[in-house]
């Protein structure tokens, strides 16, 4: 059984995508607030984790970082 796929996008959009190829795109508060606390911790872990092309950021960087960037472009 095929499962929908989850994509998402810049400027805090979700995209959804059924097997039907029946898209649904969900934005600001239309995101339930489960998966925005997700994305939330999902930015975290990828700033403080270390990736093939860069070291992780300090956890008190990366914070401030996250904080803000919420001023500018993510909807809670």
């Amino acid at each position: 059984v095929a499962k929908p796929s989850l994509k998402v996008k810049e400027n805090d959009l979700i995209e959804i995508t059924y097997p039907e190829d029946k898209t649904i795109s969900l934005k600001g508060e239309d995101i339930p607030l489960g998966a925005r606390i997700i994305a939330i911790a999902d930015s975290i872990d990828a700033m403080i984790s270390d990736r093939p092309y860069r070291k992780a950021m300090d956890k008190d960087k990366a914070l401030e970082s996250f904080t803000k960037a919420l001023k500018y472009n993510i909807t809670l």
